[in-house]
């Protein structure tokens, strides 16, 4: 299992990358003023890609086949190894016998499985499945991947899903999955944006179309 959450945590690390670099480069072409007056093929083409790009990946985290690696499919199985999410296999990840550490170790087990709880019950594995499979927003970005991205289905007379919502997907994964990362590896973790090495904007401070001399006459 241990394994399986590792691959997950790879797959949603990489897609958070993508959604930075998605706002960033958003946050450079909004501020650059004079793109304004320029035809727009170019920049409408990149935000689609980029758009594409989340939903699917999206797409993946929350896929229900059970030929995919998703964080569904992971949640699922998790469920058949009920030895992975007892109060005692918890405090084990602690590594200590200090009274403090094991005081903590119980302290943030009652806070994911509840107060004096020995197990961490399935139907709160079960409340996150809903949450990525059944309920908005990432069931709104899910079925607009299967319509319309996958298989461009005609368009419908429902509301397409906004920014607002693929972003809030994003928040719904992320806590799902800090929260396994703490269950499982005793492991918080802050932030699933991984910090870019090297200077990312470099190779949008130069033109890239090199001008030849004016053609004399």
């Amino acid at each position: 299992m241990i394994d399986f959450l590792e691959r997950i945590n790879n797959e949603v690390i990489t897609i958070f990358h993508h959604l930075d670099l998605f706002r960033k480069t958003s946050e450079i072409i909004n501020k650059n003023t004079r793109l304004a007056s320029m035809d727009s093929t170019l920049l409408i083409w990149m935000r689609k890609a980029f758009t594409i790009d989340l939903v699917m990946g999206i797409g993946r985290i929350c896929d229900t086949d059970k030929r995919t690696q998703s964080l569904v499919r992971f949640l699922h199985e998790l469920k058949n190894h009920p030895e992975f999410l007892t109060r005692h296999a918890y405090i084990q990840l602690y590594k200590s016998e200090n009274a403090i550490m094991l005081g903590l170790a119980n302290r943030d087990f009652d806070s994911l499985a509840g107060l004096g709880e020995q197990l961490y019950g399935s139907e709160r594995i079960d409340i996150d499945i809903k949450q990525l499979v059944e309920e908005d927003p990432c069931k709104k970005i899910r079925d607009f991947r299967d319509q319309y991205v996958a298989h461009s289905d005609a368009i419908k007379d429902e509301q397409p899903p906004t920014y607002n919502d693929l972003f809030a997907s994003f928040e719904v994964i992320k806590e799902i999955v800090k929260k396994y990362n703490l269950l499982l590896r005793a492991v918080g973790m802050v932030d699933l944006t991984p910090v870019m090495q090297g200077n990312w904007e470099e190779v949008l401070t130069i033109p890239w179309i090199k001008k030849e001399g004016l053609l004399r006459g």
